[in-house]
């Protein structure tokens, strides 16, 4: 941008400044000064009117525009200008100081990210800086990555001053003491690896651990940062790509030789299974992804070239980078020749080799309901035959293909109500080859239903939670999941439904619940229309033989009651234990808490017991549930029989 230019977009960033917002035309100037790129002049001022916080600072929304149309530069960034961006960094929360609170000195953790994310689209235009002045900048960006909001970005850019310049990982020079050196692998590295220990599940932080270790190898391989794809013998070799930025600069793209070795001379294969190089280039190609110097098509052209049936390519870590970049791309993530593959692998002769590597790249396709509908029900009918033949290793694949599927939804999930019907019963179905994956896949199944409800937005509901999905978290014998259930249907008792069918369906899934804990009524049935009574909508030829399969000890009716099943006994046991300890006796009941032991301990002239009824202690009982936390079951409860109302939380 030239100085008029410049003097243009200064008049309108002090226009927004005065009146607090942004109107059209000016929103469409920036749009178009954008491609060409902003000097380092207007990139100051806007820092200023983003950074500023008190009564005269701009709302949260007008900031978020600004950064998202200014900060794009045109030329190399100075370190002062990457210092007051990493300043400007840190928590958000407010100080106490004796009595007096003050205020935080931090703009929000959105702005703090939309910030660092629009440094990572142009980090070619920090890169001189960071270079020059990697001593200063390695123990700002490494207290920056205690915060978990900003370390995706920070740990991207402590991996590139890591991979550009691996003296940097050697030592760091303390420009008070010119002569002495701070091994940076022996300070910043051990602290590195302490925060990795505290958050061993972050990735971010494995990564770069994983970095360094790599780099500090007597004999690491070459590398560069900048690549793009292209076929070699071995893999892939990697390439600069740096056309997009070049053409905001003021300077040729040859310039930017020194930024990188020649190309000519470095290759790296991505296709060894294991080593150095494979970190090196792993950490390279997403960097090079969330900074967008690598895009999508060549990635495509890459799995073109690629046999999808080796097996050390299909459990490569390209998925999991893939993965975790589409999670902040969502409406673009889209790689043709994986859909191809996971979609379109029909033939029976190949399909037990194919359903091995399919299996790893589900969760990065994006399709419509009827394909994924489709490639269900093959994968199922040849599952029917190839189980039989090897039932460990395949239900492992299928456990992993369900899980593959509920993760996909994360990212691309239709938004249908009917659409999550459809797939739950055949992912359910599914499952009799992996019984052990359905506790984790109602709760998955639940979640999504809850999503939408979330962004449907509306108190009429056109559809229920499959019954299969209810009936399975209510019997599965996991208090959390009976729990989870009941607080969801606690919570739809309050929409209105568009058709009278699912609303029985909806007062029925209540009934079920209550006669089962509370009214000791299990599988009760009534025949009439209108009837709540459904018996978990068993077939009324079953009932008989059921009950008459039931123990003898236990009546039917206390399968799943509050006082006899075993999902509730151990916090029923201890609240009854509780209860004889606050009145001192000395007997203790034994056996199950049925009508009949609790009257034979009352009665029994030879001992002294609890003169409550069956009904206060199951009460006592749902007192010490609610007090840990069960909501779900408490609210259905206190919620949904009126001889309980008033009852929660009175003593």
């Amino acid at each position: 941008m030239g100085s008029s230019e410049d003097d243009e977009v200064l008049k309108i960033l002090a226009s927004v400044r005065i009146h607090k917002s942004i109107d059209d035309s000016q929103l469409r100037y920036l749009a178009q000064q954008e491609e060409k790129g902003y000097s380092e002049r207007v990139i100051r001022e806007v820092l200023n009117i983003i950074f500023e916080l008190g009564r005269r600072s701009l709302s949260e929304s007008v900031k978020l525009t600004l950064v998202k149309c200014c900060l794009n530069p045109s030329c190399d960034m100075s370190i002062q200008t990457l210092l007051n961006i990493l300043a400007n960094l840190g928590p958000t929360q407010n100080r106490a100081h004796g009595i007096k609170e003050i205020p935080s000195k931090k703009v929000s953790v959105e702005l703090q990210v939309e910030v660092l994310s629009q440094i990572m689209k142009n980090l070619d235009f920090f890169v001189p800086t960071i270079q020059k002045y990697v001593s200063i900048l390695l123990p700002i960006l490494r207290k920056l990555l205690s915060y978990e909001f900003l370390r995706l970005y920070i740990s991207s850019l402590l991996k590139f001053i890591f991979l550009q310049n691996p003296a940097a990982v050697g030592f760091c020079r303390n420009w008070k003491k010119p002569e002495s050196l701070h091994f940076t692998r022996k300070w910043d590295y051990n602290l590195i690896k302490d925060l990795q220990i505290k958050f061993p599940t972050d990735p971010n932080l494995r990564e770069l651990v994983e970095v360094i270790d790599a780099i500090t190898n007597p004999n690491p391989p070459p590398f560069t940062l900048y690549t793009s794809v292209i076929e070699t013998k071995t893999g892939v070799s990697c390439l600069r790509s740096l056309e997009e930025n070049s053409k905001r600069r003021k300077i040729g793209p040859a310039s930017k030789c020194n930024v990188t070795r020649n190309s000519g001379d470095v290759a790296i294969s991505i296709g060894l299974p294991s080593g150095h190089q494979e970190t090196l280039v792993k950490h390279m190609f997403a960097v090079q992804l969330c900074a967008n110097k690598l895009n999508l098509v060549e990635v495509d052209n890459y799995f073109k070239i690629t046999s999808f049936q080796d097996k050390d390519f299909c459990d490569h870590w390209i998925v999991r980078v893939l993965w975790c970049y589409r999670h902040f791309n969502k409406k673009d993530f889209f790689i043709s020749s994986i859909n191809e593959f996971v979609l379109n692998s029909n033939e029976d002769k190949d399909w037990p080799q194919l359903f091995h590597h399919r299996v790893n790249f589900i969760r990065l396709i994006k399709t419509n309901v009827s394909e994924m509908r489709s490639m269900i029900i093959n994968d199922k009918k040849k599952l029917q035959t190839y189980h039989l033949q090897d039932p460990h290793l395949y239900s492992r694949l299928c456990e992993k293909y369900i899980m593959e599927f509920l993760s996909l939804f994360d990212v691309d999930f239709p938004g249908s109500f009917e659409f999550l019907e459809e797939i739950t019963l055949i992912l359910l179905d599914l499952s009799q080859f992996c019984p052990r994956i359905r506790s984790i896949m109602v709760r998955k199944i639940l979640l999504l239903y809850k999503r939408l409800r979330v962004t449907d937005k509306s108190f009429y509901a056109n559809l229920t939670l499959p019954r299969s999905v209810v009936y399975l978290m209510l019997l599965h014998g996991d208090l959390n999941l009976l729990d989870g259930i009941c607080f969801h249907i606690a919570e739809e008792k309050r929409l209105h439904y568009t058709d009278d069918k699912l609303r029985r369906i909806q007062n029925s899934f209540t009934m079920d619940i209550v006669n089962m804990i509370w009214r000791g009524r299990f599988l009760s049935f009534d025949g009439r229309r209108d009837s709540s009574h459904k018996a978990l909508f068993f077939n009324s030829c079953l009932l008989p033989k059921i009950r008459n399969s039931c123990l003898a000890s236990i009546g039917i009716g206390d399968v799943g009651s509050i006082l006899m099943s075993p999902v509730f006994v151990f916090i029923a046991t201890k609240s009854v234990r509780r209860l004889e300890d606050q009145h001192n006796l000395d007997a203790r009941i034994e056996g199950p808490l049925t009508e009949e032991n609790i009257a034979f301990m009352q009665t029994d002239d030879r001992t002294q017991w609890l003169q409550l009824s069956r009904e206060s202690i199951k009460l006592e009982v749902l007192r010490t549930l609610d007090s840990k936390g069960f909501t779900g079951v408490c609210d259905m409860l206190f919620k949904s029989l009126k001889s309980l109302s008033g009852a929660r939380g009175r003593e």
